[in-house]
């Protein structure tokens, strides 16, 4: 767990398929295309950004406008996610 009690791997392509329900070869598919900016490896293994400028644009609504991520949204989602995510990945 993280310090806001978020599971430290929630960011592999898995559990982030099974978090939005969506198969992890399509998530794959999807974040291989971003490889300049993210650090990816298997299904399993947790993703990275590269440089820490794209999360600050991410979460700055000035910068990234529609595609701004509310964190707080996005905390709220994880928090529900884990006992269906633990089911559908098969444990983390």
């Amino acid at each position: 767990m993280d310090a806001i009690g978020i599971p430290a791997n929630f960011s592999s392509p898995r559990s982030i398929a099974a978090i939005l329900g969506l198969k992890p070869d399509l998530v794959m598919q999807l974040v291989t295309n971003f490889r300049s900016l993210l650090e990816v490896g298997d299904e399993y293994t947790d993703m990275t950004i590269r440089q820490p400028s794209f999360s600050e644009f991410l979460l700055d609504s000035s910068r990234s406008q529609e595609l701004c991520i509310d964190i707080n949204d996005a905390l709220l989602i994880l928090r529900r996610a884990p006992l269906r995510t633990i089911f559908v990945t098969g444990g983390m």
